[in-house]
Order: C-alpha cells, then sequence, then structure tokens
C-alpha cells in the first residue's frame, strides 16, 4: 500500500477532553464511529464532505442520522463550514507534511517538463537553424556550379553529338561498299551467262552439218572451204576454242 492511503493516528487521542465528552456520552461506539468520519475525510481530495452525506454514513453505522449530527455537530471534533461541509482541523494538521511532499513532486516534475520543453524547442530551433545554414551553404554551392556544369553538359553534348556523325558516316560507307559489291557481283554473273550462253549455241550449231554449210554458202566461201567444213565435222572439231576453220 502506498504512504498516501494512510493517515496519523495519535495514540493518545482517547484522553483528549473532546474525546472524553464523545465517550461519555455515546461509550466506545461514540469514539469508533469518530474514527470511521475521519476515514471518509481522509478519502476526500480536500479533506471535506457534505453534511448531506450524513444519513448516508449513520445507516453504514447502523444508527439513526440524529446520532451521527449530534457527534459532528456537538463535541467541538469536526468544523462546518459555509458551503454546508464539514471536516476535521486535526486531520487537515496531520496531512499537511503529506501534501508538502505532493507540492514539492508536482512542483519537480513541472520545472522537469518545463526543461525538457525548453529544450526541446531550443534543439528544434538549433535543427531549424542548422538546417537553414545547411540549404544555403548547399545552394550557394549549386550556383558556383551551375556554369561548371552547363559546360561540362554543353562540351559531353558535342562529343555525343560528333560520334554521331562518325557513325552516320561510318554506316553510310559500309551501305556504300556493300552497293558496289552487289553491282560488280550481278555485271560478272551477267558477263559469265552471256558466254556460257554463246558457247552453248556455237557448239549446237557446229554440231549440226546442215548450219555448216549453209553457212558456208551464204558467206560466198568456195565449195572447198565447204568441205574443209565437213571434214572438220566429222573429226569433231565443235569446240567453240576458237579455232580458225577457213583454209588460207
Amino acid at each position: 500500500m502506498k504512504n498516501s492511503q494512510y493517515l496519523l493516528h495519535d495514540c493518545c487521542a482517547r484522553n483528549n477532553a473532546k474525546m472524553l465528552s464523545l465517550t461519555a456520552d455515546k461509550g466506545l461506539e461514540g469514539y469508533g464511529a469518530y474514527w470511521v468520519l475521519l476515514e471518509y475525510l481522509r478519502e476526500q481530495s480536500d479533506y471535506c464532505m457534505p453534511l448531506s452525506l450524513l444519513p448516508s454514513l449513520a445507516k453504514q453505522l447502523g444508527k439513526f442520522t440524529q446520532w451521527v449530527e449530534e457527534l459532528v455537530c456537538n463535541y467541538g471534533l469536526f468544523v462546518l463550514t459555509d458551503d454546508g461541509r464539514f471536516t476535521s482541523q486535526g486531520l487537515q494538521q496531520r496531512m499537511k507534511p503529506l501534501e508538502n511532499k505532493r507540492k514539492a513532486r508536482d512542483a519537480k516534475a513541472e520545472k522537469a517538463a518545463r526543461k525538457k520543453a525548453q529544450n526541446s524547442n531550443t534543439n528544434s530551433s538549433f535543427s531549424a537553424a542548422q538546417k537553414t545554414e545547411t540549404n544555403e551553404k548547399n545552394s550557394a554551392k549549386k550556383v558556383e556550379n551551375t556554369p561548371l556544369q552547363l559546360v561540362d553538359n554543353e562540351r559531353v553534348a558535342k562529343a555525343s553529338l560528333e560520334e554521331k556523325r562518325i557513325e552516320e558516316k561510318r554506316i553510310e560507307e559500309i551501305k556504300r561498299k556493300e552497293k558496289e559489291a552487289t553491282a560488280s557481283e550481278k555485271e560478272s554473273s551477267s558477263s559469265g551467262s552471256q558466254s556460257s550462253s554463246w558457247e552453248g549455241w556455237l557448239n549446237e550449231a557446229l554440231g549440226e552439218r546442215s548450219w555448216l554449210e549453209l553457212q558456208a554458202i551464204h558467206s560466198g566461201e568456195s565449195r572447198r572451204t565447204a568441205n574443209v567444213l565437213r571434214i572438220a565435222h566429222s573429226r569433231g572439231s565443235t569446240t567453240p576454242s576458237g579455232r580458225d576453220f577457213s583454209v588460207g
């Protein structure tokens, strides 16, 4: 149990003149009822209770309301206030040390709270000032570095553009060479095809005896030339190697 739940009890309270008067009239029941009422008062924040609660207290004590009212009002053990309540001066005095401790504790807690709030505000102000200073430095540094950054960006852009131009020229050169190679291949293929076709036709023509004779007659050659052609044909000289069949 906490100390705040206790109250000081004077061990000589029964010998007090007021208490002797009470016990003379009401016996030990009056003495016990007094301490019950004192405990109720102790439980209140200001150690006061309304007189209107006496009927309820009387029921708890097993007594009539008038009996309890006499105990409160007739023996000087309690003090009546102007707002219709009652309290005990003895209880108020005995509770002062505890109240002083409470006040000191509350004052200490309040002081600590103020100090904490002050430190928090100071830290916040310092942090805000430091943040502002840092932002200003960063802004100044950014402004200082901006021209250099622009120059560097321009240099990078120019280098990139030059690389792009070089690459485009290289690609154009490759395409040009490929185009020339393709044209050359087509030309070679066409020449070879024409040569092959001419050679094949000539071989076929030389293989025909009647064609040879006819060509000799048309060309105005003599009978001797025609005979030579027939002899050449009979010997199998039909190759298109460019051999001259004429007789000089």
